[in-house]
Parts: structure tokens; sequence; C-alpha cells
């Protein structure tokens, strides 16, 4: 096992003077020391790595927690026979409804009432502020109220702003965390066994068995709170109702959601109802509202809470009060809804993770290093010169995109006519020619395609844009104009959509010596690159070796593939829609046929979001029965491209 420093002097005999006038302790204590600092700065890079790609880390933790809570229904399916993926798909689709019904209560309940009900907070904190100075408190208990006052009103705006500006975000997160909840549902036990299938089997049962604790703990916690929400969310509502407090439902909602928040959810609900309701009907009331949300809070927890949670979470409260402000630091309010799940899924793993990664038998180490940390931390330097690697090749991409985008390209180029040459060589031509025919008549294609897409979205992109920004504005105002977060999330996507086509149509010189250095690139790969992969292979020795050359061989022909089949789905998408707004009679049917090919080749996400684009103009410009035919089209086509 290699070392990073050479720790110990007493396990490298003969010593130096030098190291032998460093004391044990010293000597114990900088063995421990780097290794921590090398595990530390490996989490740190990790962590930097993530928040850098916030959208898909967010997506992955949300739908990881969500699949938590529904696995247990799919596994009851399929005890009862279902096939993995019919059960998946049953229970996806049923988390959807429920979680979207969730959503569409806070969309229509909530977010319509924010700003009101921000001023009816303020008023309340106005009111107790009069009621404290009637009772002629200390002036620095006065001017702090005061002072909590006045800032309260930029806060509640500032609260507005930030809700409105991550609608967009948010709407990406939710739509990739639906995707992968479904992969999740239907594969997420592969892709453990997979992870660790380098393991031993005894220390293989052992990590999936911890998991499946962590699993059904955290689906148990997440359950459960529902419960909890659910029932706070009913009993407030009741309480207001009764007391004649407004904006009772908006406050249920409120409640519900923050009840997923350990202490500050609970705690900030009460004080917002208790002061609503002091400055909406006045001090007895809120007084009244007081002792019924304690003697609820006692009930719940004394009764309630123990039933519903059973074994499930158990963090001890000082642990969930770090970790809670730590995960609003790190994620924000992602960070702080999925705090307490994701960190009792380490703390349920972590000593089966601990067993499975201490060595046996165990090295010579210093007294104070554990076997595991050792482990760790030789994970983790070597993890971070790979991570290092692949930033400077990043670097490298950015530095001199005209040399290595077009490298990349040809990579995928060569790997996508490979089968074509190949016909062409079995058909009896010599390889130089075939490279040459298949070479050449893809470029044609492809030039056509681009000078089509370009003619296309160039002289179009302005009236698209508005199209599907007319036909968000009608779904918006024949649902009464509760769907302003989403117009505005449709806008700066649209906005920003066009900004991007614009630019790229602009930039023909760019693109066209990209294109150029690519397809002469795909030539040589594709004449020569089977000698050029087998004179580099020959470096490599040993079994390590073999795998090698064996991955690369098959990643190329996967590559190949994958870039064929996108291209004969999108193709047919593309054509398709094409065909239909045509038979409709509805405009930028050209455009759209352009977006929706190349639409494509980003799984799932590209094609939903180009058939919902030809369906907002159905919806902009068509009649009754357009709008209907471009609906039952774009759910049909969804399923079908996403399932078979």
């Amino acid at each position: 096992m290699a070392e990073l420093p050479a720790d110990d002097a007493r396990m490298n005999k003969p010593v130096s003077r030098a190291v032998a006038l460093v004391p044990d302790w010293l000597d114990n204590l900088a063995a421990l020391s780097w290794r921590v600092l090398v595990i530390i700065a490996f989490v740190v890079v990790l962590w930097f790595l993530l928040d850098s790609i916030w959208t898909v880390t967010a997506s992955i933790i949300v739908a990881v927690v969500v699949a938590a809570v529904f696995a247990p229904f799919v596994l009851r399916l399929r005890d009862k026979g279902r096939s993995r993926g019919s059960a998946a798909l049953i229970v996806w689709l049923v988390s959807i409804l429920v979680i979207g019904g969730v959503l569409l209560l806070l969309v229509l309940a909530f977010l319509p009432y924010i700003v009101d009900l921000l001023s009816k907070v303020q008023a309340g904190m106005q009111a107790f502020q009069a009621e404290t100075e009637s009772l002629q408190l200390p002036a620095w208990v006065s001017s702090g109220i005061g002072n909590i006052v006045d800032t309260s009103g930029g806060i509640g705006g500032d609260f507005v702003a930030g809700i409105v500006g991550s609608v967009a975000s948010a709407a990406t997160i939710l739509i990739l965390a639906t995707f992968l909840l479904y992969f999740f549902l239907r594969d997420g036990d592969k892709a453990w066994m997979w992870f660790f299938q380098s393991l031993g089997r005894d220390k293989l049962d052992e990590i999936t068995t911890a998991g499946d604790d962590a699993l059904a703990r955290v689906g148990g916690y997440m359950r459960g709170t529902t419960v909890l929400a659910a029932a706070a969310a009913l009993t407030n509502y009741a309480f207001m109702l009764i007391l004649g407090v407004p904006l009772a439902l908006p406050l249920a909602v409120l409640t519900f959601v923050a009840t997923y928040i350990p202490y500050f959810g609970g705690i900030l609900t009460t004080i917002i109802i208790l002061l609503v309701t002091l400055g909406a009907v006045g001090t007895g009331p809120a007084f009244a509202m007081l002792v019924l949300l304690s003697l609820r809070t006692f009930i719940v927890s004394t009764f309630l809470r123990p039933t519903v949670y059973g074994r499930t979470v158990s963090m001890h409260p000082a642990l969930v009060l770090i970790v809670l402000p730590a995960g609003f630091q790190l994620g924000g309010m992602i960070g702080l809804f999925a705090a307490v799940p994701i960190t009792a899924v380490i703390v349920t793993v972590a000593r089966s993770a601990i067993d499975i990664i201490d060595p046996d038998p165990a090295p010579k180490l210093p007294d104070l290093v554990p076997a595991w940390l050792d482990r760790a931390a030789q994970w983790s330097w070597r993890a971070l010169v790979a991570i290092a690697l692949v930033a400077l090749m990043v670097l490298m991409i950015r530095a001199v995109p005209l040399v290595l985008i077009p490298v990349i390209l040809a990579l995928i180029f060569a790997a996508t006519l490979q089968p074509l040459v190949d016909w062409l060589i079995r058909r009896g031509h010599a390889r130089g020619p075939s490279v040459a025919m298949a070479v050449v008549g893809a470029t044609v294609a492809l030039v056509g395609v681009l000078a089509l897409a370009l003619v296309a979205l160039y002289n179009q992109t302005s009236e698209l844009g508005e199209t599907t920004m007319t036909g968000i504005r009608s779904i918006n105002d024949s649902a009464g104009g509760h769907m302003d977060l989403a117009v505005g999330a449709v806008d700066a996507g649209v906005g920003f959509a066009t900004d991007n086509i614009l630019a790229l149509t602009q930039g023909l010189a760019a693109v066209g010596t990209v294109v150029l250095l690519a397809v002469l690139l795909t030539f040589y790969f594709l004449r020569d690159g089977a000698g050029l992969w087998a004179r580099l292979m020959g470096h490599t020795r040993g079994e390590a070796g073999r795998e090698l050359s064996a991955a690369g061989s098959n990643a190329y022909g996967v590559l190949g593939g994958y870039m064929t089949g996108t291209a004969a789905i999108s193709l047919v998408g593309a054509g398709s829609q094409f065909v239909i707004m045509v038979v409709l009679g509805l405009p930028l049917a050209l455009p759209v046929f352009v977006l929706s090919f190349f639409g494509g080749f980003i799984p799932y996400i590209g094609s939903m979001l180009t058939t919902v684009l030809a369906f907002l103009i159905a919806v902009a410009v068509g009649e009754p029965i357009d709008i209907l035919i471009m609906a039952i089209w774009t759910v049909v086509f969804n399923l079908v491209q996403g399932n078979i």
C-alpha cells in the first residue's frame, strides 16, 4: 500500500538522529493529522464539484429522499408478481400525483397570498410592539423590538424576490428529480449492488443490510413527518377558523411544509400564526391561539409522535440542531429539508462502512491511526489526484476549445460511422475509400441539417419565443392568474434559449471551423484509429491492460450505437411533430422540427421540452381541437419515447 509521507519512525528501521529526536506523541499526531487533512480535502473538493452542478446534485437528493418514501410500495408490488418496470411505473405515477397535488396546493393556496401574508405579519409585529410599549419595558427591550419590526418588512420583500427568482431553478430540479425518481425506484437496488460489487460476499451483505436499514428509516421518517405535518396543518386550520383568523388556508399550507424542518419549522409557523392572530383579531384570540397550539404540541409530542415515528430516524436533538443550519448554509432550502434524512443515512451506514473498509489483517500503523482511517486517507489522496487530472483536462478544453472540441466531436462521429465503414468493407471496398465515402456522405447530410437549422432558427427565433409566451399566458389566464410563477419560469427559460440560439447562429466562423476540423479528424480516426489504439494499449500490461483495452472498445461501440439510436428517435419524434403541426396549420413547424431533432439528443428532458413548446404554440394560435390533438400527441410521444 502506498503512503504519502513516511509516518512512523518505529516502522522504518534504522531511524536517523533527526527522526529519533521527534517525540512519539508528535509523530503520532502528525501521522493522524495528514490522514485527516487528506480526507477533509477530498470532502471539500467533492462538495465544491457537487455545488458547481447544484441543479443535478439537488435533483439527486430530492429523488433519493422521495424514492426512500415510496420504495416499500415498489417492493410489495414485486412480491405480488409485478415486473420490476411495471411496479416502478405504477408507484412512480402515484408518487407524481401525490407530490404534484401537494405542489399544486402550495402554488394555488399559498404563493398568491405571500404579499398579503407578509403584510399581516408586519401588522402583527406592530401590534406586538404596541403591547410591549404599554407594559413599559426597559428601553433596550423596546428598542430591540422596534428594530425587529423595522427590518422585517425588508426581509419579507427579499424573501418574495428570492422565491420568484428561484422558480426556474426549482422547476428544473423538480423535472430532473421526476425522471431520476423512476430509475431509482426501478433500478436503485441494482445500482447499489453494482457500486459495491468489488466487495466480498460477507461485506456486500453487511453494507446491503445497512443500506436497507437506512432506506427503511428515512422512508419511515418522511412518511411519519408527512402524517405529523398533515395533523399540524389541519388542527391549525381548525383553530384559525374558530378564532376568525384571516388567511387560514395559506397558513395551514405553510404549517404543512414547515413541519418537515425539525424544531425551527414549528417554531417559525407558531410565531407567524400568533402574529397574524394578534394583528388581525386582537390580544385575547392570540392568547387563546397560544394555548391551543401549546396543547396540540403537547398531545402530538406525547402520544402521536412516538407512535408515528417508531423505529425510524433516531438522532440526538443536538445533532439535528447542528445539521439543520449546516444544510441550509450548504444547500439552501433543499439542504434544509434534506439535512436530517441525509444525515440519518450517513449515521446508519457509517458503522458498516467503517467495518467494510477496515483492512484484514491490519497493517502496522502509528498508535493513533486506526486502519480504516488509513485506508480512507489512501483512497482520498488518490481520488484527489484523479480529480486534479480531470480538472486539468477541463481547463485544457476551455483554453484551446478549437482543438479539443473537434477531437471530441470526431470521436463521436467516428463511433457513429464505424458500422457504415465496416459494412462498406464487407462489401469489398478498401478501408480508405470506405472511410472517405462514409465521411463525405455524413458531412453532406450534417452540413445540410446545420444550414437548415441556422436558417430556420435565426429567422424565427424571436417569433418562436413570443408565440410560446402567448401560449403560457393563455393557460395562466384560463387558470385565473394562479400560474404567474410558471409564466415567469417559462419567460426566463425562453429568454435564455433565445439568447443562446442567436449567439450560436451568429458565430458561423467558429462553428464552421469546429465542424471542418471534426470532419477531417473523423476521417483519420476511422482510417487509422484501430492501429493507434492497439499501439497505445501495447504500453499497458497484465490483466488491467486487457480490461482497459476491452472497456475502451466496448465504450466505442456503445457510443456509436447510442448516437445512431438517438438520431433515429429524434428524427421520428421531430418528423411526426412537424407533420402534425403542418396538418393542423400551426406556424413555426420548421424551427420546432429543428429544435426537436437536436433536443432529442438530450435524454428525456430535451424531447419533453420541445413537445411542450409545440403544445404552447397550439394553445397560442390554434383551435380547441388543435390544442387537444397536440396535448394527446405530447403525452403519448413522451410515454412511448421514455419507455419503449
